[in-house]
């Protein structure tokens, strides 16, 4: 009689977020910098987001703050929105694990009393193209 040893391994998926974080606006203000952070355990390479702004309130710059190399290139879709593409050319991993990704400043045209900036189409890669999981 033989003996059949069944082993059984367990993995625990990589958490990767991507979140823009708290921001407050006082009033009468013109300017403001939106930041946007990625906590991740995977070895993020590229990434790409969509983000719509509401009316009235437009980006001003841009700057990747954990770059190692990385380019940020934005683009206007049809619909409206604007597409953030994240990339280095060695496929080296952003720096870090966690933190401030991106610093945003905005203005807002005068009369803005709110709005929703909403954040879509992410996506992450690892060095070998791999797609990532991630919550936004």
């Amino acid at each position: 009689m033989g003996l059949l040893l069944l082993t059984a391994a367990v993995t625990a998926p990589a958490q990767n977020v991507f979140s823009m974080k708290d921001t407050t606006i006082q009033a009468n203000t013109t300017v403001a910098t939106l930041e946007l952070a990625l906590d991740n355990t995977d070895k993020v390479t590229a990434m790409q987001f969509d983000l719509v702004f509401p009316k009235s309130l437009t980006f001003k710059s841009d700057a990747v703050q954990r770059a190692n190399g990385h380019e940020l290139k934005m683009a206007e879709q049809t619909d409206g929105s604007w597409r953030f593409v994240i990339t280095e050319a060695q496929n080296n991993p952003l720096e870090k694990n966690s933190g401030t990704l991106l610093s945003l400043p905005v203005s807002f045209e005068e009369g803005f009393t709110n709005g929703k900036l909403t954040m879509k189409n992410v996506m992450l890669t690892n060095h070998v193209g791999d797609s990532l999981y991630c919550e936004n």
